[in-house]
Protein backbone atom coordinates (compact mmCIF):
# COMPACT_ATOMS: atom_id res chain seq x y z
CA UNK A 1 0.00 0.00 0.00
CA UNK A 2 2.92 2.66 0.93
CA UNK A 3 4.49 1.61 -2.30
CA UNK A 4 1.36 2.79 -4.51
CA UNK A 5 0.82 5.68 -2.84
CA UNK A 6 4.27 6.79 -3.01
CA UNK A 7 4.17 6.25 -6.54
CA UNK A 8 0.67 8.06 -7.19
CA UNK A 9 2.35 10.93 -5.21
CA UNK A 10 5.32 10.61 -7.30
CA UNK A 11 3.02 11.47 -10.18
CA UNK A 12 1.75 13.93 -8.95
CA UNK A 13 5.27 15.54 -8.25
CA UNK A 14 6.28 14.88 -12.02
CA UNK A 15 2.61 16.37 -13.49
CA UNK A 16 3.81 19.34 -11.99
CA UNK A 17 6.73 20.18 -13.97
CA UNK A 18 4.44 20.34 -17.04
CA UNK A 19 4.41 23.34 -18.54
CA UNK A 20 1.31 24.62 -16.61
CA UNK A 21 2.06 23.07 -13.73
CA UNK A 22 -1.04 23.31 -11.50
CA UNK A 23 -2.90 24.31 -14.22
CA UNK A 24 -2.11 21.37 -16.16
CA UNK A 25 -4.45 18.82 -17.32
CA UNK A 26 -2.14 16.25 -16.21
CA UNK A 27 -1.46 17.92 -12.55
CA UNK A 28 -4.95 17.36 -12.21
CA UNK A 29 -5.79 14.04 -13.35
CA UNK A 30 -3.07 13.13 -10.98
CA UNK A 31 -3.80 14.94 -8.02
CA UNK A 32 -7.51 13.31 -8.81
CA UNK A 33 -5.88 9.96 -8.54
CA UNK A 34 -4.19 10.66 -5.71
CA UNK A 35 -7.67 11.46 -4.10
CA UNK A 36 -9.39 8.44 -4.99
CA UNK A 37 -6.79 6.08 -3.14
CA UNK A 38 -8.20 7.49 0.00
CA UNK A 39 -5.03 6.83 1.92
CA UNK A 40 -4.68 6.15 5.67
CA UNK A 41 -0.79 5.79 5.57
CA UNK A 42 -0.47 10.11 4.98
CA UNK A 43 1.69 10.49 7.84
CA UNK A 44 3.92 8.14 6.41
CA UNK A 45 7.53 9.50 6.84
CA UNK A 46 8.40 8.92 3.04
CA UNK A 47 4.91 10.10 2.19
CA UNK A 48 5.34 13.80 4.13
CA UNK A 49 9.38 13.82 2.49
CA UNK A 50 7.74 13.59 -0.92
CA UNK A 51 4.48 16.01 -0.97
CA UNK A 52 7.03 18.94 1.12
CA UNK A 53 8.70 19.62 -2.76
CA UNK A 54 5.69 19.40 -4.15
CA UNK A 55 3.45 21.62 -1.65
CA UNK A 56 6.83 24.24 -2.57
CA UNK A 57 6.49 23.55 -5.76
CA UNK A 58 2.90 25.17 -5.73
CA UNK A 59 3.97 28.25 -3.75
CA UNK A 60 6.65 28.81 -6.13
CA UNK A 61 4.49 28.77 -9.13
CA UNK A 62 1.56 30.96 -7.69
CA UNK A 63 4.64 33.55 -6.52
CA UNK A 64 5.68 33.67 -10.08
CA UNK A 65 2.08 34.14 -11.18
CA UNK A 66 1.48 36.61 -8.84
CA UNK A 67 4.78 38.06 -9.89
CA UNK A 68 4.02 38.16 -13.29
CA UNK A 69 0.73 39.62 -13.41
CA UNK A 70 1.10 42.55 -10.89
CA UNK A 71 4.28 43.41 -13.07
CA UNK A 72 2.20 43.64 -16.19
CA UNK A 73 -0.72 45.51 -14.14
CA UNK A 74 2.09 48.02 -13.04
CA UNK A 75 3.13 48.84 -16.51
CA UNK A 76 -0.55 48.42 -17.99
CA UNK A 77 -1.63 51.40 -14.80
CA UNK A 78 1.63 52.87 -14.83
CA UNK A 79 2.51 52.15 -11.22
CA UNK A 80 0.92 51.00 -7.90
CA UNK A 81 -2.36 52.80 -7.76
CA UNK A 82 -5.99 52.49 -6.44
CA UNK A 83 -6.96 50.73 -10.04
CA UNK A 84 -3.56 48.31 -10.06
CA UNK A 85 -5.08 47.09 -6.25
CA UNK A 86 -8.34 46.48 -7.80
CA UNK A 87 -7.51 44.64 -10.62
CA UNK A 88 -5.00 42.24 -8.44
CA UNK A 89 -7.53 41.68 -6.04
CA UNK A 90 -10.04 40.93 -8.60
CA UNK A 91 -7.08 38.45 -10.21
CA UNK A 92 -6.38 37.00 -6.99
CA UNK A 93 -10.55 35.93 -6.79
CA UNK A 94 -10.62 34.76 -10.39
CA UNK A 95 -7.89 32.43 -9.93
CA UNK A 96 -8.89 30.84 -6.15
CA UNK A 97 -12.31 30.08 -8.24
CA UNK A 98 -10.74 28.30 -10.51
CA UNK A 99 -8.67 26.81 -8.17
CA UNK A 100 -11.36 25.49 -6.01
CA UNK A 101 -13.52 24.26 -8.68
CA UNK A 102 -10.44 22.26 -9.98
CA UNK A 103 -9.67 21.51 -6.43
CA UNK A 104 -12.86 21.25 -4.31
CA UNK A 105 -10.72 18.97 -2.08
CA UNK A 106 -7.98 19.60 -0.32
CA UNK A 107 -5.16 17.80 -1.58
CA UNK A 108 -3.98 16.90 1.60
CA UNK A 109 -5.39 15.59 4.48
Amino acid sequence: MHQRDACILSAVANALTYEQGYHSAEFQEAVEDWLSLDSQDIRHPDLIQMAAPIIDGIKVQAYESYIAEASDRIEHEGGKNRAFAINMATWIEKQTKKLSKKFPEPISK
